[in-house]
């Protein structure tokens, strides 16, 4: 085995254990670290996968890079001289302390400020395009010095482990015991690290006069914003990752340093943003009053009535989870002035943002109180639970799939109650029915069959040429009632009218009684 520089005996130690521990391997090691790779990234150049070996080489406290700079301290008496490590050439000191370091603590400061409650979290990096330019720029050094190590450790001429995937692999742990969550990469709760090069701009310049076939866009925007400041987003990681794979490394070392030049200073973390997933709540609610929309009513961006279901719903909850906003998803909807009786409708609270996810059975319950009370007798919520999104499904499906029963309050003209009676006997029943005239504004225009499982007539009251009744009818989910009793011009065939004999019918008042859906799950 060829004998290492003490300062090297950790490194020994990593490939021994972790990766082929082979003379050509530490040579590797060697020409890496002289071109200026820090450690990290030599694993990532070797071709390591495995997660263990980035995390042992952290446990290792491995140092910074070899290369020095000389820097003087002009607080120290005489000016004098200090010494300092130069960040790597591949990741910019991102996989390098004290870098790393100050990310984590970034990282960990953001997470306590926020609050967030969620027990799992992901991390996704934003990262300059200057990172892709010099990973490209060591692998066609590999590949002039290295070609055989390129062809077996290399496939496809990439670096397997990207800097993303290494911070990840050796800090993600540290950042979850700090800040007492787990690391899981199909986590809700994703934290968005977004890394700045002050070198970026003018380092990717190149791409300009490497390929002006595909960057022919991004020349005439550069020349249209030049009098901004700081470097300009024209390079899409897309655009980047095709020009770099369809490049010959002729044309890109005419361009770009081959090994990369060493930093004079390194890329930071610029800011720590969260992505929480929509947490969505479910349950039924009840609406007795015949003057409240389910959603804010705007007509011409004026504002028709002061509140809704949705809003006497989500106010609490928003409160609760600190949400940033929400959506109401229904199976269904009623009009403003039709009651919502029996066990509800159900629904689900989309809460976008929430800061607030872990949810007990008691603060449910108290919730279910509080947006009762909020309701002031308008409405009321039951059986609150948190429910996947996968779950969203169904509750849409419900919408067109499952059967609801109504308790409709009509008239008619010029019949009798004989006839009107007779109704109970004229299902099941298959109408068709045109888009009604109310809803052309919203809906596309289409004749739609829908069924009408069954009818009973209560309640007959004849006054002069007038017949008062109550129709309780069962149908399918998408059946427009109000449209069924009085005809809508013709557009829903047949009409009650017309089953009365081609009188004039009308619906006085309507009520949902029962949505035959089991919900939540």
């Amino acid at each position: 085995m060829t004998q290492l520089p003490e300062t090297n005996v950790k490194m020994t130690e990593l490939l021994e254990t972790n990766v082929q521990s082979n003379v050509q391997n530490l040579e590797m090691y060697e020409l890496l670290s002289s071109i200026g790779c820090c450690k990290m990234c030599s694993l990532r150049f070797f071709g390591e996968t495995k997660v263990e070996a980035y995390k042992f080489l952290y446990s290792l406290g491995f140092g910074p890079g070899r290369h020095i700079k000389t820097e003087v301290n002009e607080d120290a008496p005489n000016g004098v001289k200090k010494l300092a490590s130069n960040p790597c050439i591949a990741c910019l000191g991102v996989l390098q302390p004290p870098i790393c370091d100050k990310i984590i603590d970034e990282i960990v400061a953001a997470v306590e400020k926020e609050e967030y409650d969620n027990p799992t979290f992901n991390i996704a990096f934003s990262i300059p395009v200057s990172f892709y330019l010099r990973a490209h720029a060591v692998l066609v050094f590999l590949l002039d010095s290295h070609p055989d190590h390129v062809k077996e450790h290399l496939p496809m001429r990439l670096v397997t482990i990207g800097v993303k995937d290494a911070w990840k692999y050796a800090f993600a742990d540290k950042v979850a015991q700090r800040i007492n969550k787990k690391f899981d990469v199909d986590s809700d709760l994703r934290i968005q690290v977004d890394i700045q090069y002050e070198d970026d701009h003018s380092e990717i310049d190149c791409l300009l006069k490497m390929r002006p076939d595909i960057f022919k866009d991004q020349r005439i925007k550069a020349k249209r914003l030049r009098h901004c400041a700081g470097p300009m987003l024209l390079y899409s990681r897309k655009a980047v990752e095709v020009t770099l794979g369809t490049t010959d490394r002729q044309c890109f070392s005419k361009h770009f340093p081959v090994p990369p030049t060493i930093p004079t200073h390194s890329a930071v973390c610029n800011t720590v943003m969260f992505e929480q997933a929509p947490l969505y709540l479910g349950g039924r609610y009840n609406k007795y009053t015949r003057s409240l929309p389910q959603t804010a009513w705007m007509v011409k961006d004026e504002r028709r009535m002061e509140t809704s279901v949705h809003e006497l719903i989500a106010g609490k909850v928003q409160a609760l989870t600190k949400a940033q906003g929400s959506k109401l998803i229904s199976s269904g909807r009623e009009d403003v002035d039709v009651r919502m009786l029996g066990d509800g409708r159900p629904f689900a609270l989309e809460l976008a943002a929430p800061r607030h996810v872990l949810l007990s059975s008691e603060q449910l319950g108290q919730l279910e109180a509080d947006i009762n009370q909020e309701g002031g007798g308008r409405i009321s919520v039951h059986n609150l639970k948190l429910v996947s999104k996968s779950a969203m499904e169904l509750l849409k499906q419900g919408e067109e799939t499952k059967t609801k029963t109504y308790t409709a309050y009509c008239i008619a003209w010029d019949t009798d109650a004989a006839t009107v009676a007779a109704l109970t006997t004229e299902t099941p029943l298959v109408l068709q029915q045109k888009t009604p005239v109310r809803v052309l504004h919203r809906r596309p225009i289409a004749t739609r069959p829908r069924t009408v499982h069954w009818m009973k007539v209560s309640n007959v009251t004849c006054v002069d040429n007038k017949t008062y009744f109550r129709l309780q009818l069962n149908t399918q989910a998408g059946t427009y009632i109000k449209e069924f009793v009085h005809g809508d011009f013709g557009r829903t065939k047949p009409s009650v009218g017309e089953l009365l004999g081609g009188v004039t019918a009308d619906c006085l008042a309507l009520d949902v009684e029962s949505i035959e859906l089991q919900w939540p799950l």
